[in-house]
């Protein structure tokens, strides 16, 4: 496995590990099952760039839905106080 994919694998399961989501969420948004997207975060299959890239978008929205879901939840406390 070359270099360059190994280390956009690095980033993406530190993504997934600091937004603590489930690699269900993420096959459950890409339509691949989470056996295949374990074993390509985990080294045991390879993959090509086509998955990489959609499982780095589908982690960049459900960290931008977490965000905003986070943001939402702050507004509303301050309008109970």
């Amino acid at each position: 496995m070359e270099e360059n994919t190994r280390n956009r694998i690095k980033k993406l399961k530190i993504k997934i590990r600091s937004y603590r989501i489930a690699i269900l969420k993420i096959s459950e948004n890409t339509g691949y099952s989470a056996t295949l997207i374990a074993d390509v975060l985990f080294l045991r299959k390879k993959s090509n760039d086509k998955l990489l890239q959609k499982l780095e978008e589908c982690v960049d929205n459900l960290m931008k839905d977490r965000a905003i879901m986070y943001i939402e939840n702050e507004v509303l406390d301050i309008d109970k106080e």
